[in-house]
């Protein structure tokens, strides 16, 4: 069994600066590391299969357009891998999109 922990970080700047010649932007970031963050186990098995767990997991998809499935059958594809593995994700961090929405909520109670 493999168990990983995806440290979470909190961006204290970021700043977007020119636009590179492949569409994409440079940019500069400050930030910090938590030290909690998410938990993804992987065991083998025949196919790729993903259960997520924990408070948050409502807010994620477990279907082919998570990111933890698309980077593991790239892998797979890469390395010529026939062998499946078994993911668990114990999603313990909100997601960024669900923090924003709740300081939106938090300024229109204060009125701002």
């Amino acid at each position: 069994m493999l168990i990983e922990t995806g440290f979470a970080k909190i961006n204290l700047a970021l700043h977007i600066r020119r636009r590179r010649g492949d569409g994409y932007h440079e940019l500069e970031t400050i930030f910090a590391f938590l030290d909690k963050g998410d938990i993804l186990e992987a065991v083998l098995g025949d196919a790729l299969s993903l259960d997520i767990e924990g408070e948050f997991a409502a807010d994620l998809s477990n279907g082919p357009d998570n990111l933890i499935l698309r980077a593991a059958q790239m892998l797979r594809e890469h390395y010529n891998v026939d062998a499946g593995a078994k993911l668990r994700l114990q999603k313990i961090c909100r997601l960024r999109r669900a923090l924003a929405a709740d300081r939106r909520m938090r300024r229109r109670r204060r009125g701002c």
